[in-house]
């Protein structure tokens, strides 16, 4: 399905990341380590091996109103999640538009996106805490006009205080790795692994949460 969108036009600034990560890479590929070798006498003048400093290109563009949280994902096709303060999710692409609509969420923090496969469906999910502590996934795939909350199950009672996630290490199963700490006890980390089953999204501890 393919959506109309337009142009943002300029307040806050997004992040032109296909300019930025082609920076990246330009400064990794002329930059040498502290070994570098010297030049032969006949390849012309002496590179140096200090890391090359380029200033950041930025695409700016206006977003509907004040942020809350920030996050992209991963996968060949990246998509960047906003949150927006009091509600309002809402997604770009690397060029900085939209893709489909805002969800009408009230999100307070966001983990980094996945690409999952869940029933021979593609989809983009983005780990997050809404405005009430509890632990949420936004979902967005094909067929989708905006980005859909759901449970992430996790069974914790005390209000979420920050969260973070990663992919899944060698050998381990599911959708990608999920970590979390509540009010109630900031100075440890429950960690797990994010799964599908029977059609709903489960998180499965690690064991005893790791004190910070």
């Amino acid at each position: 399905m393919k959506f109309e969108v337009r142009p943002l036009s300029a307040c806050t600034p997004i992040v032109n990341f296909s300019v930025a990560l082609g920076l990246t890479f330009l400064v990794a590929a002329c930059s040498g380590g502290e070994s570098a070798p010297e030049p032969e006498a006949d390849t012309g003048p002496e590179i140096s091996s200090e890391i090359v400093e380029l200033p950041a290109v930025w695409s700016t563009n206006a977003l509907e109103k004040p942020v809350n949280s920030l996050a992209i994902s991963g996968g060949t096709t990246p998509i960047l999640a906003v949150a927006y303060e009091g509600s309002g999710l809402q997604l770009f692409d690397l060029d900085a538009e939209r893709i489909g609509e805002i969800a009408p969420y009230s999100v307070r923090d966001l983990a980094a996106g996945h690409p999952v496969e869940v029933d021979g469906a593609g989809l983009t999910v983005f780990a997050g805490i809404n405005s009430e502590g509890a632990l949420k996934g936004y979902v967005f795939g094909e067929g989708l006009v905006a980005p859909v909350e759901v449970d992430l199950n996790v069974g914790e009672s005390a209000p979420a205080e920050g969260i973070c996630s990663s992919e899944l290490g060698d050998g381990e199963e599911g959708l990608f790795r999920l970590a979390y700490w509540t009010e109630a006890s900031d100075k440890f980390i429950h960690t797990g692994r994010l799964v599908e089953v029977s059609g709903e999204f489960t998180w499965l501890p690690d064991g005893a949460p790791n004190e910070t």
